[in-house]
């Protein structure tokens, strides 16, 4: 399972299925369909690439990290949760991102607001 860590690594929210799931309440946050990062409301907030998230501006929003401790009782809520990524492609309206140069900058919006926005 891949961890997604904020600037000060803590660990806001992992990766399931291609499914953003935050570690605070279990709740969706949004999905990545190849690089591009869609945020709840079907938007493009970014992409995923060397292991991390970058914004549309190209600044460092999240980290992402291996954890094979990480043992999230997503069981359960897994269809919910698939059901609920549906979701959200179905209202993409383009399903690829332009070219984002990378920043050695982290965002000053964490990646939990982005995705919510």
């Amino acid at each position: 399972m891949k961890t997604i860590c904020d600037s000060r690594e803590n660990e806001v929210a992992y990766i399931v299925d291609q499914l953003i799931i935050s570690s605070n309440d279990d709740k969706l946050l949004g999905v990545i369909l190849g690089h591009c990062v869609f945020g709840i409301h079907s938007e493009l907030i970014g992409i995923y690439f060397k292991e991390k998230i970058r914004n549309k501006k190209g600044e460092i929003i999240a980290t992402l990290k291996y954890d094979s401790n990480n043992h999230h009782q997503i069981v359960n809520n897994r269809n919910n949760f698939i059901t609920q990524g549906w979701s959200i492609i179905d209202k993409i309206k383009e399903h690829f991102c332009s070219f984002i140069e990378e920043k050695p900058v982290w965002s000053k919006v964490p990646i939990t607001e982005a995705l919510l926005a």
